[in-house]
């Protein structure tokens, strides 16, 4: 973020979808882009797809059975669970390690965060091809429901609307903006912290003979992967890395990109801390929210594991690809090769050297350092600081720099 003519506004072409605005903004002045309830009236059957998050904002007390039968309060008609869609990910993912073998493999890298995914193709380009080409389990869950709420009711996919109930910024954005596909699946999103207060009411105004009669099969609970850590360990490989948090993330991905990781086969990143019970759109404290998903876990049934030759099968129909190759993100400024970037690493950090020092933030940049990779990514000039004038500044080639 930056401040234009006193405006503050967002580097669209680095901007990663993170949410870390949202979630640091102590005046809650950033908010996400996510849907209104109104959107879900333009189909005739709406599917909710929330997230395992979900679940864990609320008390123990509360099951899973009433949370479904509150959605449906709320006009969802059908709620389409994540877990089933991870289960037999994690099945195809093995698979596909499998068929990715050779000494000079690089390390596949979960597509399942879509910041992560954003941040490498703003960041690490020379990554691009390692991403995990499959469509995360919510995209995979969205397309199943649609497709058998259609056939169950003659009618026209296009009739049934699909609704992520989200905990991050990010996976809301990657609906809107899908990265390797033209469109989603989903419809829209929900911000876990945007129905988390009418579903909460409408849970407190069940009926007892209303949550009775529920169907309990409906009601199987699984945790699927909002926990970092718990995919890999879902996966039969040895070699893995699980990783959350940003600057944990973005260390991995340095010593990836320098080959510094050898031997590792898969790596699990997550932007948030703790994986998604950590996004910034939800309500209740990570930590407590890891919490209740060992305890739901310890409390429900385990899923029962699905045929490997049918997972094999849907494997080889190309079930879980994306429907694109994922490609770098095009940014202003020169191309982003691995020696252009050094070289603009190289001049930025030179540029940052000859410049006050202060961090005082006048010139719409949180720092020097920041506000010197601006000026060599050509979002602003060297005219934006104060305390450089027109007879200190010589031309370097595209870019206006001090004299030393």
């Amino acid at each position: 973020m930056r401040i234009r003519d006193k405006q503050p506004i967002i580097l669209e072409d680095v901007c990663i979808d993170c949410g870390a605005c949202i979630a640091s903004c102590p005046r809650k002045a950033v908010v996400p882009d996510v849907d209104s309830f109104k959107v879900a009236s333009l189909f005739k059957y709406r599917v909710a797809v929330p997230s395992p998050v979900l679940y864990a904002q609320f008390g123990l007390d509360i099951s899973v059975r009433e949370i479904h039968l509150a959605l449906n309060v709320l006009g969802f008609d059908y709620i389409y669970d994540v877990f089933a869609a991870c289960l037999i990910e994690a099945m195809a993912i093995e698979k596909h390690l499998s068929n990715s073998g050779g000494a000079n493999r690089k390390p596949l890298i979960s597509a399942m965060c879509p910041a992560v995914v954003r941040l490498i193709q703003v960041k690490y380009p020379s990554l691009v091809g390692s991403v995990l080409p499959f469509e995360p389990p919510r995209e995979l869950s969205a397309r199943e429901a649609k497709i058998k709420i259609a056939h169950k009711h003659g009618v026209e996919i296009a009739d049934v609307g699909a609704f992520y109930i989200s905990p991050c910024p990010a996976k809301s954005v990657s609906i809107l903006q899908p990265a390797e596909k033209e469109h989603s699946f989903l419809d829209g999103a929900y911000a876990i912290s945007d129905i988390y207060i009418p579903l909460h009411k409408a849970i407190k105004n069940l009926k007892p003979e209303a949550i009775a009669a529920f169907p309990q099969e409906a009601c199987v609970f699984g945790s699927g992967w909002e926990r970092t850590g718990f995919m890999s360990r879902s996966l039969n490989v040895r070699n893995w890395i699980a990783v959350s948090g940003l600057p944990h993330v973005v260390s991995i991905l340095d010593h990836l990109e320098e080959g510094k990781l050898e031997g590792v086969a898969f790596v699990e990143a997550n932007a948030c801390m703790e994986g998604c019970v950590g996004g910034a759109l939800c309500v209740e404290n990570l930590y407590v929210a890891r919490s209740k998903t060992l305890m739901m876990e310890r409390d429900h049934d385990p899923i029962t594991k699905p045929d490997d030759n049918w997972v094999a099968q849907l494997y080889n129909n190309g079930y879980f690809f994306m429907e694109k190759e994922l490609k770098p993100r095009r940014r202003k400024g020169p191309a982003s090769s691995i020696p252009e970037r050094i070289l603009r690493m190289k001049r930025r950090d030179e540029l940052s050297r000859k410049l006050p020092g202060l961090d005082c933030c006048a010139c719409g940049s949180p720092s020097c350092l920041s506000f010197a990779e601006d000026v060599i990514g050509q979002h602003t000039d060297l005219k934006s600081c104060p305390f450089l004038s027109e007879t200190n500044i010589k031309i370097d080639g595209d870019h206006r720099t001090p004299e030393s």
